[in-house]
C-alpha cells in the first residue's frame, strides 16, 4: 500500500513538475536525514501537483473551448496535460487531448477510452503525431491549423466508431457470484 498509494504518486510528481531525480534517489539511498527531507519534498510536490491539476481543470471548465471535449489548450506545466486529459475523458467519455503552446507548436498528452484505440485510429496525419499507448499518449501539433484539422478529423471519426450506448455501460471488473449475473439481467443497479 505504501508504494502504490504514497511513494509511487510522489515519485511520479517529479516528472510532472520538473523535479530532480536526485530527490527520489535520496529517499532510497541517502542517509536517514536525507531520506526524510527528500520524502517530505516529494510529498509537498505531490500536493502541489494535485492542487495545480484541480485548479487548472476548474479553469478549463469555466472557460469553454471551441475544440471541447476533444482538445483543450491550457497554460500549465506540460507534465500535467495527461492528468487533465484523463479528467476530461472521464467526464465526456470521448478521446481527449490537452496541450500547451510552445515555441515548436503545441505539445501535450491525451487519453482515449478503450473503445477508441487512439494510435491506430488517429495517428499518422500531417501536422500531428502521437506516441505511447492506445489509451494514454503524448501528442504534438505543428501549428493551430493542425489543431483544427485534428478536431475536425476526431469529431467525424469518433461519430463513426462510437459504440452503442448500452456497450458503454459500466461493467464490474470481476464477478464473485453467478447470482450477480442474474441480478444484472433484472436490474441495472448491481
Amino acid at each position: 500500500d505504501f508504494i502504490g498509494f504514497y511513494a509511487a504518486p510522489t515519485l511520479n510528481s517529479i516528472k510532472r513538475l520538473s523535479g530532480t531525480v536526485e530527490t527520489a534517489y535520496n529517499v532510497f539511498f541517502g542517509s536517514r536525514d536525507e531520506a526524510n527531507t527528500c520524502m517530505e519534498a516529494l510529498m509537498d510536490m505531490n500536493e502541489e501537483r494535485k492542487e495545480r491539476v484541480e485548479s487548472t481543470y476548474a479553469e478549463m471548465c469555466r472557460q469553454p473551448s471551441k475544440y471541447a471535449p476533444f482538445l483543450h489548450i491550457v497554460e500549465t506545466t506540460p507534465g500535467l496535460c495527461g492528468l487533465l486529459a484523463q479528467k476530461v475523458r472521464d467526464r465526456s467519455g470521448y478521446p481527449s487531448v490537452v496541450v500547451v503552446k510552445t515555441d515548436k507548436g503545441y505539445r501535450g498528452s491525451g487519453r482515449s477510452p478503450e473503445w477508441y484505440p487512439f494510435l491506430t485510429n488517429a495517428n499518422g496525419h500531417p501536422g500531428w503525431e502521437a506516441a505511447g499507448h492506445e489509451g494514454a499518449f503524448g501528442i504534438s501539433f505543428d501549428n493551430e491549423s493542425a489543431l483544427e484539422a485534428f478536431v475536425a478529423f476526431i469529431k467525424a471519426d469518433v461519430e463513426k466508431k462510437k459504440p452503442d450506448p448500452e456497450m458503454l455501460e459500466k461493467q464490474p471488473d470481476f464477478v464473485i457470484s453467478i447470482n450477480l449475473l442474474k441480478l444484472k439481467k433484472k436490474s441495472k443497479n448491481y
